[in-house]
């Protein structure tokens, strides 16, 4: 069991997703940090708190592609003005932890569904191996 990787995933949408994990990350990074074209989403903790971040009216009239400018290519670098930033709560979840086991102790007894599909175990395996297989060679590995 190794207690921390990497992992680069460039999707064939265009969407880049780093993947990091440690026993000892303890205060580098948010729980999760997802970023996109519309704004970003942190997730703090294991109990879901954090906020989702969106740019402000006077921040989308900015060009959507990048500019070369005489100091290097950039969108905006610049201190972003006040009402630039929209900060929204999260949306509140109702689960519990413990959803996960009742649903394979349900599998188990024939009272419902798996709601881990196996394809989608498969799906994860095929990304670890992925992994594995990219950090002996040192190179990218290209999968369905």
């Amino acid at each position: 069991m190794d207690d921390y990787f990497k992992i680069i995933l460039k999707l064939d949408n265009g969407v880049t997703a780093h993947i990091e994990l440690s026993t000892y990350i303890l205060e580098y990074q948010p729980r999760w940090l997802a970023a996109g074209d519309k704004g970003t989403m942190v997730v703090k903790t294991f109990s879901c708190d954090g906020n989702i971040y969106r740019t402000g009216k006077m921040l989308e009239k900015l060009p959507s592609q990048i500019v070369e400018t005489e100091a290097g290519p950039t969108r905006q670098f610049a201190p972003v003005p006040p009402g630039g930033i929209v900060t929204e709560p999260l949306p509140e979840i109702q689960t519990d932890w413990t959803d996960f086991y009742r649903n394979v102790s349900d599998v188990l007894n024939g009272k419902a569904e798996s709601v881990i599909k196996i394809s989608e175990v498969r799906r994860v395996l095929s990304v670890m191996e992925a992994a594995w297989t990219s950090a002996e060679s040192g190179e990218a590995i290209l999968f369905e």
